[in-house]
């Protein structure tokens, strides 16, 4: 009995061990390659909505979002009228070979100022070797009761922020 008391501490040790041997290479996997700016910084977006069967334009916008360190992202869209949404905020992570995949949400009001309900955009990012970004989203609308009523699509070409423009 004593030895079984022994050897269950070393298993745990050695798996602590190991775990910490591996959080490296962990760790590298949700970042972008090492001198890599990677997507962190604020992003000026022309947004398309299409129609997800056949790619026809529905309406363009031109957002701006900032992806911050640790995966956050906060993004702001002019139309439609800002007073009817609130800011969009998410999650974003590195997948590997400069590639990113994001999730965001923000709430809808109505013009009398109740709860319509929340749009919620999934996003693949591929970070361009001309540091701009191009997306393809997915954008689920969910009414006040969190019932999906609707989904679309949409395309984003991206370019750094550079407070110039």
């Amino acid at each position: 009995m004593k030895h079984a008391m022994t050897t269950i501490p070393k298993q745990r040790f050695l798996a602590f061990a190991m775990s910490l041997a591996l959080a490296p290479a962990m760790a590298s996997a949700q970042q972008p390659p090492a001198g890599a700016g990677g997507i962190t910084g604020t992003w000026n977006h022309e947004l398309t909505i299409r129609n997800c069967v056949n790619g026809a334009v529905i309406a363009t916008s031109f957002p701006t979002s900032s992806y911050l360190e640790g995966g956050v992202i906060i993004e702001m869209n002019p139309v439609p009228n800002p007073a009817l949404r609130t800011p969009s905020l998410g999650v974003w992570k590195y997948v590997g070979s400069q590639k990113y995949e994001m999730s965001m949400k923000y709430f809808r009001y109505n013009a009398d100022g109740s709860y319509a309900g929340k749009t919620i955009i999934d996003s693949n990012i591929t970070h361009l070797l001309d540091d701009t970004l191009a997306q393809v989203a997915a954008v689920r609308i969910f009414n006040a009761s969190g019932i999906q009523v609707a989904s679309g699509c949409a395309t984003l070409t991206s370019a750094r922020f550079t407070g110039n423009d």
